[in-house]
């Protein structure tokens, strides 16, 4: 059983080393084959040269380079379309989403589920008006659709055949939180808390 780590970065230089470093320990005491996908979001500053060199030292590091900025949700369709793991884990690249959590992760989905969601069970250092811009978005987003995501997060692990799924979708401007949840599946959740940004 193969796991795939996917990893969008855009402009985090002095991110890099810590979080592939982080990810690579995690994963190796996991004992299961890996490899991380990390996706560089058109970089301005060193970020691809960073992964380039990390990915000629381990061959599990799979690198990709986008022409320009294209955003996370593209990021992380590209992952998604790359990934080859019978479970596929995104995180964010800024630590905020831990990768000691991992483990958690693969034993829920060894239990069975196909979807296993981070859930935040706090928002970390963010400003009021960030929290309020997020209960209103959020609140909004229930009240038209019928589903919540308060305290979602990108933070899922994801079975192959949901990702299979995923790949069948005919859209093009994707929302991954509210998409993954859309497609149904036996899921689950767990708390993290959001990590401070280094």
């Amino acid at each position: 059983m193969q796991i795939s780590l996917i990893i969008p970065f855009y402009n985090e230089e002095e991110q890099i080393p810590l979080t592939i470093a982080a990810c690579v320990g995690v994963l190796d005491n996991t004992g299961r084959s890996w490899e991380i996908i990390a996706i560089d979001d058109g970089s301005t500053d060193n970020s691809w040269q960073l992964l380039y060199s990390a990915a000629e030292k381990d061959n599990r590091i799979r690198v990709f380079r986008f022409s320009r900025n294209f955003g996370k949700e593209a990021a992380i369709c590209a992952g998604l379309d790359l990934a080859a793991g019978d479970a596929v884990i995104l995180i964010d690249g800024d630590l905020q989403h831990p990768p000691a959590s991992i483990p958690e992760m693969l034993d829920l989905w060894d239990q069975g589920y196909e979807v296993v969601e981070g859930k935040k069970s706090a928002r970390g250092r963010e400003s009021f008006f960030s929290r309020l811009n997020a209960r209103i978005f959020y609140g909004s987003f229930r009240r038209l659709s019928g589903y919540d995501l308060t305290d979602a997060s990108d933070f899922k692990l994801l079975d192959r055949k949901v990702v299979d799924a995923w790949r069948d979708l005919p859209e093009h401007n994707t929302f991954f939180r509210a998409l993954s949840l859309w497609l149904g599946f036996k899921r689950t959740t767990f708390s993290f808390d959001v990590g401070n940004r280094e």
